[in-house]
């Protein structure tokens, strides 16, 4: 009778590596190719109020909105634009209406882009034609390539129910 040991039992037994190493090496460039840089969110220009106001630190009046109502058909296309009541002759009427308020008066030109413009939508338009209307009043290419801003703060009026 032969009595086996240990030794004749196992047999030389190896840890193969090099298939693990290919695995992780796969686990890693695909987290690599498929990570997103996420831009930051809440990175908002808040201007906070001081304690107290300071006399002559802020000299500008408050300006009223500047009232664009938007009037479009039954099918969604826009028909009328109205500044402040004034009827005008679409986006690019709107545009050189705010760029002739910039330039007739140089107090203007300042307070424009401070201005807030409330946008008065029929809830039919058409996106296209508020997005056309938002490009017109956000401001002009100079003849620099400089951006001229005209508005800056553009809002919707909620509609009512």
């Amino acid at each position: 009778m032969k009595i086996r040991t240990r030794e004749d039992c196992a047999p030389d037994t190896q840890l193969q590596l090099s298939s693990l190493i290919d695995v992780v090496f796969l686990l890693l460039v695909f987290f690599v190719l498929t990570f997103r840089i996420v831009a930051m969110e809440g990175d908002f220009n808040v201007k906070m109020a001081a304690a107290a106001p300071i006399p002559g630190d802020y000299d500008k009046p408050d300006l009223p909105p500047l009232q664009v109502r938007l009037r479009a058909d039954s099918e969604g296309t826009l028909t009328a634009v109205e500044l402040n009541g004034q009827r005008l002759a679409g986006p690019d009427g709107l545009r050189n209406r705010l760029l002739s308020l910039t330039e007739s008066n140089s107090t203007d030109s300042e307070l424009l882009p401070d201005s807030e413009m409330v946008l008065h939508c029929d809830p039919h338009l058409k996106y296209d034609h508020v997005v056309e209307i938002i490009t017109a009043a956000s401001g002009i290419e100079g003849a620099d390539g400089e951006i001229l801003p005209l508005v800056e703060k553009i809002r919707f009026r909620p509609r009512e129910k």
